[in-house]
C-alpha cells in the first residue's frame, strides 16, 4: 500500500530538519533514490537551499532546470540562494540568470567582490528578477560600491543583514536628504563598523538603510553604537518598536549612551550583548526582558578595570519578573563558582540557563536565520561543533 503524497512530504521534511541545528542533505539524497515517490518531494528539499560557490556549479544547476514538467518543478523549489558575483568566474548576469530562472526565492546570501557600479540596465533585470524575495543578506567586503545600487532595487524586503569592513558612502544620488529605500524593515542587522563615534559614512547609511522603517522594526543588531545625533535619531524613531537589540564592542566611555539606547526600549524582550554588562546597564534593562544574553572572557571589554565577576548578573535577576533564558557565552573555567551559584538561581527561577563557548548569529562568521520569533532567543542553524549546550 502507498503512503499518500501529503504524508511522504511531511515525512521527508522530518528528516530533513530532524536536528533543528541541521539540514540532513546525504538523507535527502538516499530518499531520492528510493523510489519515484519519493524522488520529487525529496529532490525539491535539496533544492529549497541552493548555494552556488563557482561558475561550475552554476552552469550545472541551470542546466538541471531544464524546460519539462521536472525542471519546472525544481526551479520553483528553490527558496533560498547563496551565491557571490566577482568570484569564482560568476559575473552579475549570471546572477541575474540564476534569479530568472527560480522566480521563488525568498531568501537571498550575496557576497559581492564587484568594485565597480552596476549599470541601469542590470539593475532592472535584478529588480524584475526577485518578486518574491524578503530576506538579504549582502556581504560587500571591502568594495562597497554597488551596495546602495543593489539596495534600492529590493523594494520588498523585510530583514537585512548587511556586513562589510568599511564604511559606505553614499553616492549623492542617494544621500540621506534624497532617494531613500521603498523597504520597511522588521530586522536589520548592522554589521558594518564605526571606526569612530563620528564616522559619518557609517552613520548615513545607517539613517538611510531605516529610512521608512519606524513602527515596523523589531529586531536590531548593532556592531558599535553611531554617532549621538544619529543615535538620538534611531532611538526616536524605532526604539518604541524594538523586541531584540544586540549590541557588538563596548567603549567604556560611552556608558551614558549604552545606558539611554536600553531605556528607550519600553518594548525589549531580548538583549544580546557581546560583552559582560556591569550593574548600571543591567540596572537599565526594561523589566519585560526574556532573554538575555551576554559575554564573559578576556577579550570582551575593553575597559582595564573590568573583572569576570558575573555577581551583579546574579544579584539582578529577581529584577526581571518575566526572564525565561540567560545565554552565558564565555570560558567555562572563568569563574566557576560563580556561574554554579547563577545555575542554582536559574534553577528555582525556571530560567533555563544555556552556558557556550562562542556567539550565535549576531556577532560571529555565521549566517543567521532573520525571522521574526514568537518567542526570545530565536534558535539558528550553526555547525555541529558550535551547538549550545547547558553543561558547566
Amino acid at each position: 500500500m502507498s503512503l499518500p503524497a501529503e504524508l511522504i512530504v511531511a515525512i521527508l521534511e522530518l528528516a530533513y530538519h530532524g536536528d533543528p541545528l541541521t539540514l540532513d542533505r546525504p538523507a535527502m539524497l538516499a530518499c531520492a533514490r528510493v523510489c519515484r515517490a519519493w524522488a520529487f518531494p525529496a529532490q525539491a528539499l535539496l533544492f529549497r537551499d541552493v548555494r552556488l560557490p563557482n561558475k561550475a556549479r552554476l552552469d550545472a544547476f541551470l542546466s538541471a532546470l531544464r524546460p519539462d514538467a521536472r525542471g519546472c518543478f525544481l526551479a520553483r523549489a528553490v527558496r533560498s540562494l547563496a551565491i557571490e558575483p566577482g568570484r569564482g568566474g560568476i559575473a552579475f548576469p549570471d546572477l541575474v540568470a540564476v534569479l530568472q530562472a527560480c522566480p521563488r526565492i525568498y531568501e537571498l546570501e550575496l557576497a559581492l567582490s564587484i568594485s565597480d557600479p552596476l549599470p541601469e540596465s542590470s539593475l532592472a533585470a535584478f529588480r524584475a528578477a526577485i518578486p518574491a524575495l524578503r530576506i538579504l543578506h549582502l556581504n560587500y567586503r571591502n568594495m562597497p560600491a554597488p551596495v546602495p545600487q543593489l539596495l534600492a532595487a529590493c523594494p520588498a524586503i523585510h530583514s537585512l543583514e548587511l556586513r562589510g569592513s568599511v564604511s559606505i558612502p553614499l553616492p549623492d544620488a542617494l544621500a540621506p536628504s534624497a532617494s531613500r529605500p521603498a523597504f520597511r524593515l522588521r530586522e536589520l542587522q548592522f554589521r558594518v563598523p564605526f571606526f569612530c563615534a563620528e564616522d559619518q559614512a557609517a552613520c548615513d547609511m545607517l539613517s538611510w538603510t531605516l529610512a521608512h522603517s519606524a513602527g515596523s522594526l523589531a529586531i536590531l543588531s548593532l556592531l558599535d553604537l553611531p554617532s549621538d545625533p544619529t543615535l538620538d535619531a534611531l532611538l526616536a524613531a524605532h526604539a518604541p518598536s524594538l523586541r531584540s537589540l544586540r549590541l557588538g564592542g563596548y567603549n567604556p566611555d560611552r556608558l551614558s549612551q549604552y545606558l539611554s539606547t536600553v531605556r528607550a526600549c519600553p518594548r525589549l524582550e531580548e538583549l544580546q550583548l557581546n560583552f559582560n554588562p556591569g550593574p548600571e546597564l543591567l540596572e537599565a534593562i526594561p523589566r519585560s526582558l526574556e532573554h538575555l544574553s551576554f559575554k564573559n572572557d578576556e577579550r570582551s571589554m575593553f575597559d582595564a578595570s573590568w573583572t569576570h565577576s558575573i555577581a551583579h548578573v546574579i544579584d539582578a535577576l529577581p529584577a526581571f519578573p518575566r526572564l525565561r533564558v540567560i545565554t552565558y557565552v564565555g570560558d567555562k573555567r572563568i569563574d566557576a563558582p560563580e556561574r554554579h551559584t547563577l545555575k542554582e538561581k536559574c534553577d528555582a527561577r525556571k530560567v533555563h540557563l544555556r552556558c557556550i563557548r562562542k556567539p550565535l548569529g549576531a556577532f560571529t562568521g555565521e549566517t543567521e536565520t532573520l525571522y521574526l520569533p514568537t518567542q526570545f532567543p530565536r534558535y539558528i542553524p550553526v555547525a555541529a561543533a558550535k551547538r549550545p549546550g547547558d553543561s558547566f
